[in-house]
């Protein structure tokens, strides 16, 4: 697993490679510079002309650098120093005197730089450390980069993208490839902060194990060396030793969803999948998935005993169930999940339509209206152990009223 770090946590990080570790921070800057400059010549020539916005912390460092490093490489190269030029960091503000020994470019107001003049812009102006919403003339700034029809890099994080959500404090750049140091950032994996990054590089610029070990993370996410993980088939098996899952979906004309939930439920190692569902969908559904069992019901039956029996025997059967997709909310539906929920004793996949039954029972009582807690508690001690909800956005809301 990877460990994903929020924008106090890759502080920490960098805190301990400079403080304790000793390691300077200008030459994690250069580092950092490098790095960004590295993946930006796999996507440009030495004809793209190429405008560095920068801010006045350290990330506006790194792209001061990051120019440095293109001029010396034959690269047409200007800057735009957005930030506030009182308030730049120690470090940025070294980088900034070396390129004004240069001679190089530099423009200080928005109303001097026309975007269209450049093919590749990169994006240093505010990185991780974001923590306040953007407006007025950077708000302006970003705007006028988004409009922009060239590449644009951005360094560490598009900016306007909180490190530690991924959600857009006011305004924030459309990247289309982010280079990020050290560590992944959570707000770079969580939408909408994910779609602004673009492609996600992550380079090493030079963070000892000690300073990352130094971090403890709630986030991770799995690495294709994760699959090693799980677990071997046994030669000496059968479908029944991989688990069994009951489907219970798909209403009249809804075949669909039940279809594409056993499919998944087969293609993620469940050895056998029974669909109940109603008998207008059989032969569909045989055709489609021939190798799953079929136990359909009568929405009309089940006040009797035989379907009653028929429903029990099918949950008895199963290891896990899912239940809801495409089944509808009509007063049978409901019927259907009361009988299953009434049987089941193995942990249960609540999901769409059975989301919306729930919601639509616990909302009919005005003493829980707007108590989410109680709500949700009442339906996790009414559910077994294990059970998890799959909700959408709007099934959340209805939910939770």
């Amino acid at each position: 697993m990877k460990k994903l770090v929020n924008s106090e946590q890759m502080k920490a990080i960098d805190a301990y490679a400079i403080n304790t570790i000793g390691i300077p921070s200008l030459v994690l800057m250069e580092n950092a510079a490098y790095s960004v400059v590295s993946c930006m010549e796999k996507s440009i020539s030495k004809e793209d002309i190429i405008l560095v916005v920068c801010g006045s912390g350290n990330n506006g460092g790194d792209g001061l650098a990051a120019a440095r490093i293109l001029l010396n490489r034959g690269y047409q190269v200007d800057v735009f120093l957005a930030g506030n030029p009182a308030h730049l960091s120690e470090e940025t503000a070294t980088q900034l005197k070396i390129l004004e020994n240069l001679e190089m470019v530099i423009w200080n107001h928005l109303e001097e730089v026309n975007f269209a003049n450049y093919t590749v812009l990169v994006d240093a102006l505010f990185g991780i450390g974001l923590d306040r919403d953007i407006e007025d003339e950077q708000a302006a700034v970003i705007a006028g980069m988004n409009t922009h029809e060239g590449i644009i890099f951005a360094v560490d994080m598009p900016s306007g993208i909180s490190a530690d959500d991924g959600k857009v404090k006011g305004a924030a750049v459309r990247a289309d490839y982010t280079v990020t140091f050290g560590e992944e950032k959570v707000g770079q994996i969580l939408f909408p902060g994910s779609e602004h990054c673009g492609t996600l590089v992550v380079t090493d610029i030079g963070f000892p194990p000690a300073a990352v070990d130094s971090v403890e993370s709630e986030f991770y996410r799995y690495e294709k060396m994760d699959l090693a993980r799980l677990p071997w088939r046994r030669a000496y098996s059968n479908k029944g030793t991989f688990g069994r899952v009951l489907i219970v979906a798909g209403a009249k004309n809804m075949s669909g969803a039940a279809y594409l939930s056993a499919h998944a439920a087969y293609r993620t190692g469940a050895g056998l999948v029974e669909i109940m569902t109603v008998e207008s969908n059989r032969l569909i559904l045989q055709g489609q998935l021939p190798e799953a069992i079929l136990t359909t019901t009568n929405p009309d039956l089940l006040d009797t005993p035989e379907e009653k029996e028929k429903i029990k025997q099918a949950v008895g059967r199963a290891d896990v169930i899912v239940m809801g997709p495409g089944l509808g909310v009509s007063d049978k539906a409901q019927k259907v999940l009361d009988l299953v929920t009434l049987y089941a004793q193995v942990p249960l996949i609540v999901d769409a339509d059975a989301i919306n039954i729930a919601a639509r029972y616990y909302n009919t009582f005005p003493l829980m209206r707007g108590n989410t807690c109680m709500r949700l508690n009442e339906l996790n001690n009414s559910l077994p152990k294990g059970t998890i909800l799959t909700p959408h956005l709007l099934e959340l809301a209805r939910l939770m009223d």
